[in-house]
């Protein structure tokens, strides 16, 4: 998901992935790879590019809601469950995106009129 939304949010800034690439210090091979989702970037890179392009890294984890299917959440849990990752960052960022997903949607239905 992040590589769809990585192209798309390059595309409306009007730049080529070579451009990113220059901008970010991510070459353009990598970002054809996170686009095409045959490659997942770190926290470390989403930093860099979302910094490229003048966003924050949250308007790469904002998905359109035409693309989110259950399935797709399904598997990337699955996905994490079998994640073995030395990268303490990495673990303590995806641990706060489910926390905060988790209390924005607790705080949602609490506060529901």
């Amino acid at each position: 998901m992040i590589g769809y939304k990585l192209k798309k949010i390059r595309t409306q800034k009007g730049l080529t992935q070579s451009e990113l690439g220059e901008i970010s210090g991510v070459s353009q091979v990598q970002i054809g790879r996170y686009e095409n989702n045959t490659a997942n970037p770190t926290s470390r890179i989403i930093k860099k590019l979302a910094d490229a392009l003048k966003i924050s890294t949250d308007d790469f984890l904002q998905f359109d809601d035409e693309l989110i299917k259950v399935k797709d959440i399904d598997s990337l849990y699955e996905k994490m469950r079998n994640l073995v990752s030395d990268d303490q960052n990495e673990i303590r960022t995806i641990k706060m995106m489910f926390e905060a997903i988790i209390f924005k949607n607790e705080a949602r239905r609490k506060f529901q009129v």
